[in-house]
């Protein structure tokens, strides 16, 4: 195409609630989608690019991505993505005593802490100089979590890791940019089953979603590195704002 390329998204978790949400709101910006999903689930819009992840363990996982991926940017004639957003998680009730306690840290290890250190380890080789990489956080794990233990564990962890690559030493790219994304509740299906007697009113419309994360990536300067951003929806309107962390 004439004039400068389109941008390229590295989304990390492609097969997710809000995955179209967000593919739908790059695509009519103009960007590209390379997908990343263990699951070959096909949502509608997806992405323009697919690599199938294999599951844990985390080495090999990391390896098959890094690997899969230089094929697609040679295709695209590319090096560099403009943004890379992991979608990856899930939700899990429980504290330690719970039948599944240990199943259920496996899972949320797996799926969120594993999907973002893969995802740091590949910023430092494909993010562009100036790039965005945003990762799954949660507002609620800001504190204590006891009756959904490994989900707060998993999502603090995260908070931590962001913090850590926004500072000198870290590895990432030069003048590169690393949010933490941390949801309230969002109106996924998924949610709306776990939890059906909820009220829904503050629930995040995925829409919002992706239209932040949108601009946020079209716009890397507008958020602070290293910032934990609190995602709420309060009388019909939804906006973030950066956290304090002690």
């Amino acid at each position: 195409m004439a004039g400068s390329p389109q941008k390229l998204l590295l989304l990390y978790g492609c097969c997710g609630d809000a995955a179209s949400y967000l593919c739908a709101a790059f695509r009519k910006r103009t960007w590209q989608v390379v997908g990343c999903d263990v699951n070959k689930v096909s949502c509608s819009p997806g992405p323009d690019h697919f690599v199938h992840v294999e599951g844990p363990p985390l080495l090999e996982q990391g390896d098959k991505v890094t690997s899969d991926l230089q094929p697609i940017m040679k295709q695209l004639g590319r090096t560099h993505f403009d943004a890379i957003v992991n979608l990856s998680g899930g939700f899990a009730l429980g504290g330690a005593d719970s039948p599944s306690f240990l199943h259920d840290s496996y899972r949320m290890v797996s799926n969120t802490v594993g999907t973002s250190i893969i995802c740091a380890n590949l910023a430092t080789k494909f993010l562009k100089p100036s790039g965005l990489m945003i990762l799954p956080g949660a507002l609620i794990a800001l504190n204590a979590t006891p009756k959904m233990l490994a989900y707060g564990a998993s999502k603090a962890f995260v908070h931590q890791m962001v913090q850590s690559l926004a500072e000198p030493g870290s590895g990432m790219p030069a003048n590169s940019r690393v949010m933490g994304l941390l949801p309230l509740v969002l109106d996924t299906p998924t949610n709306r089953k776990t939890m059906p007697e909820a009220d829904k009113s503050n629930w995040t419309p995925l829409e919002d979603l992706a239209r932040l994360v949108t601009d946020a990536c079209e716009q890397p300067t507008s958020v602070q590195n290293g910032g934990l951003y609190g995602l709420k929806t309060e009388g019909g309107k939804t906006k973030w704002t950066e956290v304090n962390v002690i």
